[in-house]
């Protein structure tokens, strides 16, 4: 008995022996700490790019074959019979899928970047008239945009040139760009150069009879945006103010706009005639899009700034908005000539500050 016992106790020791090794082998060999925190790392870089023709974007077949990729890589990780040669084998195939899909994102080209806006600027000047009339060009304006355009394009066709020099010249012609526009005859809402504007530092918003005032006179309930002059030199496009719109993320449409009264009653906002004009011109510098509206007694439209292509100057964005766009306008007793909007409209609502300038009618 005793050596029967002695013999079971052996064969039970030495499969647990076995078990043990094979245990310890197992659980030893299957690191997994690489892999998953490359799958982590991919997870993350794959939500990040969108899909898309943009820089920064990927084609959809690279987006595809990423995701295949980390879904693998996981799959080796959660499968306990993979060994750490599998493993390893998956850390180097989702790392080489990696350099694959960076690849493939679009990347900026400043040379072609500058051909499109060497293109964009020569329609603006191709389709502008010199004159003294709305909408027209100061004289001799035309040929000193298109010296700066020639000065673009000579930079783009060097084959010595580079992404800086590139970049270089976009910003050069877009402040050529800038100072053509300004000196187009506008009827100035907001625009201290234009022949016809109405000087903002003489209202200082207290409303005029040509000027208007903002939806914060107090006139409306609920918390609405600040709204401001501002005389900081990076946040002015001409004269010596611009417009600044302050949104806390509150308000009951979060809106502010001007109109045409000589008091502080909105009750007695004047209708005006702005038949005369086709086009609302403004400059701004935003972090999102917002609305636009324009009103009379009776109707209004209201659009929003991503339904359009603004021509970049600097630090500006410049809107041109087609009149014609707003139908239900009736632009011969216009009471509210313009209007921003918080963006995310009644429910979410835009923290931050919007900044217009040059808000004129051509």
């Amino acid at each position: 008995m005793k050596k029967t016992n002695i013999f079971i106790m052996f064969v039970l020791m030495t499969a647990l022996v076995f078990i043990g090794c094979d245990n310890g082998t197992t659980s030893n060999a299957r690191n997994t700490d690489a892999l998953d925190a490359a799958i982590t790392t991919a997870t993350a870089l794959n939500a990040a790019t969108s899909v898309g023709t943009e820089v920064g974007d990927v084609p959809l077949a690279a987006k595809t074959a990423y995701t295949a990729a980390i879904a693998a890589a996981q799959a080796v990780s959660e499968d306990l019979n993979m060994t750490q040669a599998d493993i390893d084998a998956a850390v180097e195939t989702l790392a080489a899928a990696t350099v694959a899909f960076n690849a493939a994102i679009i990347q900026p080209d400043p040379q072609g970047d500058l051909a499109d806006y060497i293109a964009v600027i020569q329609a603006e000047h191709d389709a502008a008239s010199e004159g003294t009339a709305n909408g027209e060009a100061a004289a001799g304006s035309k040929a000193t945009l298109a010296t700066a355009i020639a000065a673009a394009q000579t930079v783009h066709d060097d084959a010595a040139s580079v992404a800086a020099d590139y970049e270089t010249a976009a910003d050069t012609l877009g402040a050529a760009f800038m100072a053509f526009d300004l000196g187009i005859v506008s009827y100035g809402i907001h625009s201290e150069a234009a022949a016809t504007s109405i000087d903002v530092d003489a209202v200082a918003n207290a409303g005029s009879a040509a000027y208007g005032h903002w939806s914060d006179d107090g006139s409306w309930t609920g918390v609405m945006p600040v709204v401001s002059d501002v005389a900081a030199t990076a946040n002015v496009a001409e004269g010596a103010e611009s417009w600044s719109i302050t949104y806390d993320g509150t308000g009951i449409g979060g809106g502010a706009f001007a109109y045409f009264s000589d008091t502080l009653d909105e009750a007695a906002k004047t209708a005006t005639d702005l038949s005369a004009y086709t086009e609302l011109v403004f400059y701004v510098q935003a972090g999102t899009y917002f609305f636009i509206k324009i009103e009379d007694a009776n109707a209004n439209n209201e659009f929003s700034s991503a339904d359009y292509t603004p021509v970049a100057a600097g630090d500006w964005d410049i809107y041109t908005i087609p009149l014609a766009d707003f139908a239900a306008v009736d632009f011969t007793a216009v009471t509210v000539p313009v209007g921003f909007w918080n963006p995310d409209g009644w429910e979410a609502y835009y923290t931050g500050v919007l900044t217009f300038d040059n808000i004129v009618y051509r």
